[in-house]
């Protein structure tokens, strides 16, 4: 097995949380379409030994093939309201972060991500709160820290600009620049 094979495999249960939902309600509908289709097949031979009207070639009710019929369409049925309960939470927690990125993306770093009780995705909006956090803390920080070099620089003159304030300036703008890097680009310190 090569090393892409491999690392597709890995991948293969990425959401644990998301994904056990999921097969547990598929292994729960296949149960369930199981267990009715054995309950029609043995209720049926059961009333084909039991029945007068077997011995005489006449038959009563729905036939086997009805009930069978009928099972698949309940089936069907089950499975798509479980899947669109599914993808529901899933989709809706989606477009939910999808409407909190377009209003982040035009400026507004007030925006927050929050779910429904019952959505899935509940980590990854923990997260996502997080790092708007830590975004919202260091621009503030950022505008202090202009908002000091710019009320340094008006205090001075050319006739009173000294090494000191120089000095206090380039410190500011090498801490800002410092960093903006780790924030754009992690690890090159």
């Amino acid at each position: 097995m090569n090393k892409d094979n491999r690392r597709q495999l890995k991948n293969l249960y990425i959401n644990k949380e998301i994904q056990n939902k999921v097969i547990v309600m598929n292994l729960i509908c296949m149960c369930i379409i199981a267990i009715l289709i054995m309950w029609i097949m043995l209720s049926h031979s059961t009333e084909s030994l039991l029945s007068k009207e077997a011995k005489t070639g006449l038959s009563s009710g729905m036939s086997l093939s009805t009930k069978l019929y009928i099972l698949i369409a309940i089936s069907f049925a089950l499975a798509i309201v479980s899947q669109l309960w599914l993808t529901h939470k899933i989709c809706g927690a989606l477009v939910n972060f999808s409407h909190v990125y377009d209003r982040i993306a035009q400026g507004d770093l007030t925006q927050k991500v929050s779910l429904r009780e019952s959505d899935f995705l509940h980590e990854e909006a923990r997260l996502f709160n997080t790092m708007v956090d830590n975004l919202i803390y260091l621009v503030s920080d950022l505008k202090k820290e202009n908002q000091r070099m710019s009320d340094a620089l008006k205090a001075t003159s050319p006739e009173t600009w000294n090494a000191q304030k120089l000095d206090e300036c380039k410190a500011i703008l090498k801490n800002q620049s410092e960093r903006l890097t780790k924030l754009a680009l992690p690890g090159h310190d």
